[in-house]
């Protein structure tokens, strides 16, 4: 009998994954709007890095909120910071409510780190970046309905997408969490 992963295994699979597909969703957003290829990619995702590990040591001394308000500090007034996993359904219960914060604190952070990295590597201002939040919010959602249809399906769809805009293989998350099961109950934008 399989049994059931307990909630904080759950939680850190969902932060995972989530991050990863959001990651991949921004990814595939800039390439496409504005034709950002692979070496410009990879300067951004190294900024990117430095502000997660900068971030991460914050959050060990300070906690979490202290860390996502820093987080949110760095991008304060330029653009939006929150990214609300876009989802097929309402949250059930507590677990899956509890999922659905956590998957939320992980595409935030995710969105918030890459564009930090937008802006020191690109330039971009707040019309691109709020251009490039609103193409992947839009990506995560196709993601969401391919996943509805054929969970398989979609992580091969996501991951060609990705390759497209790295032009090389890449990996992609195999396992999901509830996270990618839930209905939209408003409008994500």
């Amino acid at each position: 009998m399989k049994r059931k992963p307990d909630l904080l295994e759950e939680k850190e699979k969902t932060r995972d994954a989530v991050a990863q597909i959001t990651c991949w969703c921004i990814a595939v957003a800039v390439h496409q709007k504005y034709g950002v290829g692979r070496d410009r990619l990879e300067r951004v995702a190294a900024v990117m890095a430095r502000v997660q590990n900068e971030i991460e040591a914050v959050i060990v001394e300070m906690g979490t909120p202290k860390g996502m308000a820093v987080l949110a500090a760095k991008l304060e007034g330029v653009c939006e910071t929150e990214f609300r996993v876009p989802l097929n359904r309402a949250p059930k219960g507590r677990r899956e409510m509890e999922l659905r914060r956590d998957g939320d604190l992980a595409a935030t952070a995710a969105w918030c780190c890459f564009a930090v990295g937008m802006r020191e590597v690109l330039g971009f201002g707040t019309e691109r970046l709020n251009g490039v939040r609103a193409e992947a919010l839009g990506n995560y959602r196709q993601f969401n309905e391919w996943y509805r249809e054929d969970p398989m399906w979609a992580m091969t769809k996501l991951q060609h997408c990705a390759e497209q805009a790295m032009r090389q293989e890449v990996p992609i998350v195999q396992e999901l969490s509830l996270i990618h099961i839930s209905e939209p109950t408003r409008q994500e934008a």
